[in-house]
């Protein structure tokens, strides 16, 4: 059996976007100033049947 499952990353974004960002995406300010180009990325995992799951903070590299 398969769950369909998702991906949102956010890999930077200029902070006048952040507050249309908190609203649509439901991502914190806190999450948002976290994020560091080529060190940093926020990421939310979806799997089919899970409310909203909350954005994480990622290191790469």
């Amino acid at each position: 059996m398969r769950l369909p499952c998702g991906a949102t990353l956010i890999l930077g974004l200029h902070g006048s976007h952040w507050q249309r960002a908190t609203s649509k995406l439901r991502i914190s300010v806190e999450t948002l100033k976290h994020i560091r180009p080529k060190q940093v990325v926020a990421v939310q995992l979806r799997k089919d049947g899970m409310a909203d799951p909350p954005f994480g903070n990622v290191v790469v590299g």
